[in-house]
């Protein structure tokens, strides 16, 4: 049987100096405290077709250029 995705995290960090360590144990806090919580595709399916074309274009240049860049220095 494979390892939990629990135990390869575990697995990862243990490699980590503790520094870096301490940075997962509070990016994990953060994870927990935010209550991440999407929506269904029934509910965001009453969206489709409200926004222009051209307005979906701008949006897909726009996130193509900020979202597909890595800052080094983030962390």
């Amino acid at each position: 049987m494979g390892m939990t995705v629990s135990e390869k995290i575990k697995k990862q960090i243990e490699k980590l100096p503790e520094t870096l360590q301490k940075k997962v144990l509070h990016y994990a806090r953060y994870l927990k405290s935010t209550n991440l919580k999407g929506i269904s595709g029934k509910e965001f399916v009453q969206f489709a077709g409200t926004f222009p074309v051209e307005d979906l274009e701008i949006m897909k240049k726009e996130i193509a250029l900020g979202c597909e860049q890595i800052d080094p220095n983030e962390w």
